[in-house]
């Protein structure tokens, strides 16, 4: 599956969106939303991923991404594939 930009189908680019991730308020670690097919968009703690473009934020504390992930986009792509 292909992502809109093809760079970030590889998680080592979509981990470097993460820079300045809040981790410290939600104690979700930088590297499982990338895992997840997600990027960071830089505004508070919303992330997009780059395969169904669906946009998670205001993360609870010690949520998984993985999980909300095919909670709210269980019929995307990127989901049907992995569960």
């Amino acid at each position: 599956m292909m992502s809109r930009c093809a760079m970030m189908n590889r998680i080592e680019q979509r981990k470097k969106t993460f820079h300045n991730w809040p981790a410290y308020k939600c104690n979700v670690d930088s590297q499982a939303p990338a895992r997840a097919g997600f990027i960071y968009l830089g505004e508070e703690d919303s992330v997009e991923c780059v395969y169904c473009f669906g946009r998670l934020k205001q993360w609870a504390y010690n949520e998984r991404p993985i999980l909300e992930h095919y909670l709210w986009f269980p019929y995307r792509p990127l989901m049907k594939m992995m569960f």
